[in-house]
């Protein structure tokens, strides 16, 4: 017997026969290249997909104007509502349906899995179409739909190529069939086009999750930081206010009351490195080629890459922004010698993880469309000048320099603590850990830090206060604990250029007492 396929020019599945008559099926895609349609024997099923969850998700299947079932979604697939009936899904560590039960808590299916999706054994008559991994099965295929691709559980493939081009520097990438990194028992591959896991050397689910908090504040996230006093309530709201209204937020503030305008703005004052970039100049990889970021429009195409998924595509923009005020700019040199600049809070992705410019080291790896390439040398300077930035639909990425770097659309992280205020310096500590006729702590300078030289006490005072005034958040330090086994307080480590002097200076600073403990100039 001979099964016949067909592919439109995205690469998507839309036909499927066989032979001998037994199965006819056409497949039909909605913009974002998820199915939504399926006919066979003169039935069209239509899939009512929810594409907010972390991967676009079934919620309801109708068939011929009937709704046959229902899907509810927590984090995962909770149960299904088919024929009035109500079945609950129980799932191994990697997502894969081992019973259902129903209303009673009653078991009524099982299934048991070879390591690569076949299944192996189960009990019970209940229809299901959520097996192995917890994704989609389609009985006429005999394969899962997995998104991008399809996956055959028989043979441990992908019945179609990757559209990921891979890494060059982690070869297991570049095969353009291989499901879950060969590791079925370790990763999954739920978007098909990477396994969880397995993007670049380095990349694990952990940091998917991480970059997932970067782009969006769960409202959970945002309660709980305001239960524990690490954010108030009202760099609660600017941050919700900017998340919503991004560069509208300045013309929807003037029409509110005055008062109103007066609150929101004080907080809006305080993470106004929400609108920090890139300067003019700055090359943007477009569909139409290299274009200065001045230069680009809302509705252009440019170059994006999903960290998460491995998917590389031209995405729109849909929001531009721009700004001029004192920035702290950061100048990287790469191994190619094209230098580039960006605004000190802003996101570069390095080895599987995102770090601002101003975390950026000589030797960091940088992300290319097609490999990585080398930071060279690292130099920071203070001006004024007007930057530019904009959001990328869907991806939230771009390309920049004639190189090609991957860097973030927009960073919201450094803005979290910008408002802060600090309520007093020890200053004590700092003159006698960091101060050259002090006792200065080789475990604080080392290679990194130095002590202020030649300095007197008022002249680092000033010092101090001015790379204060003009700082970006770096890191928080876990607080560790004492040896009565009391833990300490977090930190907070900003570094700050004094305008005066040009020093960059790195101060720790204790968010519960509002103190700048320690501070020392960078090197």
């Amino acid at each position: 017997m001979t099964t016949s396929y067909q592919y439109n020019a995205k690469n998507e599945l839309i036909g499927v026969s066989k032979d001998d008559g037994s199965t006819t099926a056409s497949y039909q895609y909605n913009i974002d290249g998820i199915r939504n349609q399926k006919t066979e024997s003169g039935n069209t099923t239509e899939y009512v997909v929810d594409s907010n969850q972390a991967y676009a998700q079934v919620i309801q299947e109708i068939t011929n104007g009937t709704t046959q079932v229902s899907y509810a979604y927590g984090d995962d697939l909770i149960s299904q509502v088919r024929a009035g009936s109500t079945s609950y899904y129980h799932v191994d560590g990697l997502g894969s349906t081992r019973s259902l039960s129903d209303s009673n808590g009653d078991i009524t299916d099982t299934y048991d899995y070879e390591a690569f999706g076949e299944l192996l054994n189960s009990t019970g008559t209940t229809e299901n179409s959520y097996l192995y991994g917890g994704e989609q099965y389609d009985q006429s295929l005999d394969q899962y739909y997995l998104r991008a691709r399809y996956y055959n559980q028989n043979i441990g493939r992908f019945t179609q190529q990757d559209t990921w081009m891979g890494n060059n520097h982690d070869p297991i990438t570049l095969h353009k069939y291989l499901y879950a990194n060969a590791s079925p028992a370790m990763y999954t591959d739920p978007s098909g086009n990477f396994s969880l896991g397995s993007l670049m050397a380095g990349i694990n689910t952990m940091g998917n999750l991480a970059m997932r908090a970067y782009n969006v504040y769960s409202a959970f996230d945002m309660g709980m930081s305001i239960a524990s006093g690490e954010m108030s309530a009202k760099e609660i709201g600017t941050e919700i206010l900017l998340n919503m209204l991004g560069g509208s937020a300045g013309k929807l503030i003037k029409m509110m009351p005055k008062k109103t305008q007066e609150l929101l703005r004080k907080a809006y004052d305080g993470v106004e490195c929400f609108f920090n970039s890139f300067p003019a100049g700055t090359m943007v990889h477009t569909e139409n080629g290299l274009m200065s970021i001045e230069d680009v429009k809302i509705g252009d195409m440019v170059l994006a890459f999903d960290e998460e998924t491995g998917e590389l595509a031209y995405k729109e923009v849909t929001h531009f922004i721009q700004h001029e005020k004192s920035y702290n700019f950061v100048e990287i040199k790469l191994e190619t010698g094209e230098v580039l600049e960006a605004t000190a809070e802003h996101p570069f992705y390095v080895a599987g993880e995102w770090k601002q410019a101003n975390e950026l080291e000589a030797g960091d790896k940088l992300t290319l469309a097609y490999g990585l390439i080398s930071v060279q040398q690292i130099s920071r300077e203070i001006r004024t000048e007007r930057v530019y930035n904009f959001t990328v639909d869907t991806l939230h990425t771009y390309f920049i320099g004639s190189d090609g770097i991957l860097v973030h659309n927009q960073n919201k992280k450094a803005c979290k603590f910008r408002g802060r205020k600090a309520k007093g310096y020890d200053w004590d500590h700092i003159f006698d850990n960091h101060a050259d006729w002090g006792n200065v702590n080789k475990q604080r300078t080392g290679s990194y830090h130095t002590s202020f030289s030649g300095l007197t006490a008022s002249q680092i005072k000033a010092r101090v206060k001015g790379a204060w005034k003009n700082r970006e958040l770096v890191r928080t330090q876990v607080g560790t604990y004492d040896k009565y086994g009391v833990k300490q307080a977090d930190r907070l480590i900003y570094d700050g250029i004094d305008p005066k002097s040009g020093q960059t200076v790195r101060m720790w600073f204790n968010p519960e007492t509002g103190i700048v403990e320690s501070a020392a100039p960078r090197m």
